[in-house]
């Protein structure tokens, strides 16, 4: 099974930074490469795409570092299991 978070996150990622997936799985998929300029985008596309609100203490390496630890992340928010 497919999960739509990780997917939407995917092809923001592909189309709207300059980081390179390479089709690894989300788990290892590494979001360190992006720049500060590219976070500040990517955390307002997760804010206007899946109803949350970002807290600056909430920017935390553990939230954001894979692309499977991001999608937890806005399951949690979200109230969703993760």
């Amino acid at each position: 099974m497919t999960d739509p978070i990780i997917n939407e996150i995917v092809s923001y990622l592909k189309r709207s930074t300059s980081i390179r997936l390479n089709g690894c799985p989300p788990q290892t998929c590494s979001l360190d490469s992006l720049d500060s300029l590219e976070m500040f985008g990517f955390i307002n596309f997760i804010e206007n795409s899946f109803g949350i609100t970002v807290l600056d203490r909430e920017v935390r390496p553990e939230h954001f570092d894979t692309v499977a630890a991001t999608a937890q992340f806005i399951n949690r928010k979200r109230g969703g299991i993760n």
